[in-house]
């Protein structure tokens, strides 16, 4: 199995989506070739989709914006360390965060909850100093957070999601001054078991609108 090989340039929402597909196709394979080896739960696919989502961002965002994925985040003035899935920065300036969400599965209430206490934690992180260590070379690199620090959670399905979602993610947008909620595919799940890959790539609904509000907030 290889993990890292892509279907497409990933360039587009269309060729990311396919990606995603096949990441979980091949999740569910063994990584050596070995006809006496067999797997029975899939690999993660959550960190192949924060690379796939980071290098989709820098095809379409300004060549000046640097990516980092899954990186431990330290603010000593809001006393907050996390490790957010996507960090954009430019010029040392952080002024957005990427949260992706392969499923929720969340009650309406805890999905709210959840993104209004991303947005009290916002509000601390605005204009503070931020520190994190290169993930490979572990040198110590600084940088700030933007006086318009804004959250993005990115849901990758609204399956299993509960029938409300678009309801709770108009909620977020009205009464959430830092976080923004969106719903990337419908109708199939990038996952699910009863079609092929190449069954799944030709019938999901790809929400092309939330594609389009994402991108125009980073822009």
């Amino acid at each position: 199995m290889l993990i890292n090989k892509l279907k497409n340039k990933n360039e587009s929402p269309e060729d990311i989506i396919e990606n995603l597909i096949y990441a979980y196709q091949n999740s569910r394979e063994t990584y050596v070739e070995n006809k006496r080896v067999f797997r029975g739960r899939s690999h993660s696919v959550s960190g192949i989709f924060e690379d796939l989502f980071a290098d989709y961002l820098s095809k379409n965002l300004p060549d000046s914006n640097q990516y980092f994925v899954d990186q431990q985040l330290f603010s000593s003035a809001a006393n907050i360390r996390f490790f957010p899935d996507i960090l954009i920065m430019n010029d040392k300036i952080n002024r957005d965060i990427i949260d992706l969400k392969l499923d929720f599965g969340w009650s309406r209430n805890d999905v709210f909850s959840f993104c209004d206490t991303w947005n009290k934690k916002i509000d601390k992180l605005k204009g503070t100093s931020l520190t994190f260590n290169d993930g490979i070379t572990k040198e110590k690199k600084n940088g700030f957070f933007s006086d318009n620090l804004k959250y993005h959670v990115v849901v990758s399905t609204k399956l299993n999601n509960g029938s409300n979602f678009i309801e709770i993610k108009d909620k977020v947008t009205k009464n959430l001054e830092h976080v923004e909620l969106y719903i990337l595919t419908d109708k199939v799940h990038p996952n699910d078991y009863n079609s092929t890959a190449e069954e799944r790539v030709k019938n999901i609904h790809i929400c092309m609108s939330e594609f389009s509000r994402l991108m125009n907030n980073l822009s």
